[in-house]
């Protein structure tokens, strides 16, 4: 599992140059600040100090006998009161963290981004907050199983 966590830090990485010197709003009136990227969740009773945030999970995965699939969730997190200013800003953030997820290729030489991923916003918003998601699937290297490409083959 270190190995994940260690994805989940170059997606970090990845995100943190997607948006680099974008200011969102914050709770507090007329401040600005770049969202925070935190790898796991938000502690519910840090929400107000916390957000804009994104969120970087590996909340699952299914390994099988001819493959390693994760499952990547980035949730973003931004305060606005204008909802049309808001779901602009969602979906700007949506479209930079993706564009730089999926051409990212491989990670760390372990890791396949695969090019499908799906996005979704919550049908309802808690409103003066806003939340997106991004769900991508990757395929980890196997290093347990050596022989299932001689097995497919015939050998």
């Amino acid at each position: 599992m270190k190995k994940i966590f260690e994805l989940e830090q170059e997606i970090k990485r990845k995100i943190q140059e997607s948006i680099f010197g974008l200011k969102l709003k914050t709770v507090e009136k007329g401040i600005k600040k770049e969202p925070n990227i935190i790898i796991g969740n938000i502690p519910p009773e840090k929400i107000e100090e916390l957000i804009p945030a994104i969120t970087i999970r590996t909340p699952n995965g299914k390994n099988t006998l001819s493959d390693k699939k994760l499952n990547l969730n980035i949730n973003i997190g931004i305060f606005e009161k204008d909802s049309e200013e808001a779901y602009k800003s969602i979906y700007d953030l949506l479209d930079k963290i993706s564009k730089k997820i999926i051409s990212s290729g491989i990670l760390l030489e372990e890791f396949e981004i695969l090019p499908e991923y799906e996005w979704e916003l919550a049908e309802e918003q808690p409103y003066p907050y806003w939340m997106g998601k991004l769900s991508f699937n990757i395929l980890m290297k196997e290093d347990y199983r050596t022989d299932i490409d001689d097995w497919i083959s015939g050998k």
